[in-house]
């Protein structure tokens, strides 16, 4: 049903929503929770289609579903699209996994198969893909210890090792038959002999004045970009790694500084910082006297967010 209306001199052509036809906007939600309970989870061009509404109607009533916590929406996209679903047809997400990328699939497929996966345990790769996937992977912690879980199997599921120090303790009891005086002696000579190669590892390290040329070229970099560097981490010909802060209009941000001294930065260059970005919980400045290779553009333009370059 459409309406033509003229208002400062121009002509607007008008299609009137069936869903106007509708009592009230609660008539329209609770169509709209029926579709996807009927047809399970959902594209926003789906929902308008099956509800009469255009997109723009459509997604705004979805907006309020999920601020009324009535449905839910994917962390994952179809083109630019989340996906809409009821809570109790969460496990139906599955059907969308054939959308992840190459490296999200993998990661997708190892923790389908596994169910549990501990995070140090996996490539850097495979544990920067985890975080991505936040719709099948959901994190959780045991022991201090990050350990991931498929988003349908219960946390509780988890294998517990029990008893361990009591059994290694039954299987070994000649270790109680060690006189006390040898075991002291052992402790003494251990503490002695410590200094040692603790000079050794000292002396592999450059002192504060014997930095590199690349480190003094970068320390100079970010004292131009206005960027403090609260402190330095580990320095060699080609490399830098440290702790920095800039201000900006949210106020100030700590960054972890990556540099290095190469013509073309890899994707797994890019992993590895995102990993130790993760770990320190900060954004990453990488800066590199070379470019992006094209093979790693596409992986840099989905973690911008987390990670920004910065060329030399």
């Amino acid at each position: 049903m459409g309406k033509t209306i003229i208002h400062n001199n121009k002509t607007y052509n008008i299609i009137l929503c069936r869903s106007f036809m509708f009592k009230d906007t609660k008539e329209v939600k609770d169509r709209i929770v029926m579709i996807l309970r009927r047809r399970g989870p959902s594209l926003p061009v789906h929902v308008a289609k099956d509800s009469n509404l255009s997109m723009l109607f459509a997604s705004a009533f979805l907006s309020e579903l999920i601020a009324d916590k009535m449905i839910k929406m994917s962390y994952m996209r179809i083109g630019s699209s989340p996906i809409y679903f009821v809570p109790e047809h969460e496990s139906l997400l599955e059907r969308f996994s054939v959308s992840l990328k190459s490296r999200e699939k993998d990661a997708y497929l190892l923790l389908k198969e596994k169910r549990f996966l501990k995070d140090k345990d996996q490539d850097p790769a495979i544990r920067v893909a985890l975080r991505a996937i936040k719709d099948f992977a959901i994190s959780f912690d045991r022991n201090n210890e990050l350990i991931w879980r498929y988003f349908i199997v219960p946390e509780s599921e988890f294998p517990e090792i029990k008893d361990v120090p009591r059994e290694i303790k039954q299987e070994s009891p000649e270790k109680e038959e060690v006189p006390l005086e040898m075991v002291k002696e052992d402790i003494k000579n251990e503490i002695e002999e410590k200094p040692k190669p603790l000079v050794k590892v000292r002396e592999k390290y450059p002192k504060s004045k014997e930095k590199s040329d690349f480190s003094m070229r970068v320390i100079k970099l970010l004292e131009r970009k206005d960027i403090e560097l609260l402190s330095q981490n580990n320095y060699g010909r080609k490399d830098f790694e440290g702790n920095g802060r800039i201000n900006s209009d949210l106020g100030k941000i700590e960054l972890l500084i990556i540099a290095k001294d190469k013509k073309k930065i890899t994707e797994d260059d890019l992993i590895i910082a995102i990993q130790k970005g993760s770990i320190a919980r900060k954004i990453i400045l990488f800066i590199a006297t070379g470019i992006i290779e094209k093979k790693a553009e596409d992986f840099f333009n989905q973690h911008q967010t987390i990670i920004k370059f910065m060329k030399m």
